[in-house]
């Protein structure tokens, strides 16, 4: 899924399409300031936030099992959203392989502090 410059991402068709073969993989580019709530959080084996900025991640269950083996997250607020999953969801249980990329200087300017990263990790 990808959206421009203050475009709507609409996540939520996505649970009523059914399909013989399940989702695996979800790429989310450049989203800003979005709710992403779909089950397919917990069924898929890799997410990738790609230039994303700002969302928020309104999961029903916070206990709920999940299938998540990898999660990249390239720049805007990555350290951010990393610190949002680890702290707000259970999308962290089974994680194999993290990918954080943030070099542009977006992190840490609203929620959370430096010194949160390193605890979340």
């Amino acid at each position: 899924m990808h959206s421009g410059y203050d475009e709507t991402c609409n996540i939520i068709p996505l649970d009523q399409i059914g399909s013989s073969w399940p989702l695996q993989s979800l790429i989310i580019g450049s989203a800003c300031g979005e709710s992403i709530n779909t089950a397919h959080l917990y069924t898929i084996t890799s997410l990738k936030l790609d230039y994303c900025c700002s969302l928020t991640f309104n999961l029903a269950s916070r206990d709920k099992p999940s299938k998540l083996e990898q999660l990249t997250i390239i720049e805007n607020d990555a350290c951010d959203h990393f610190i949002q999953f680890q702290e707000e969801t259970s999308l962290m249980n089974n994680l194999i392989e993290l990918k954080i990329q943030s070099t542009n200087g977006c992190d840490f300017t609203h929620q959370y502090e430096e010194d949160c990263f390193g605890k979340a990790l």
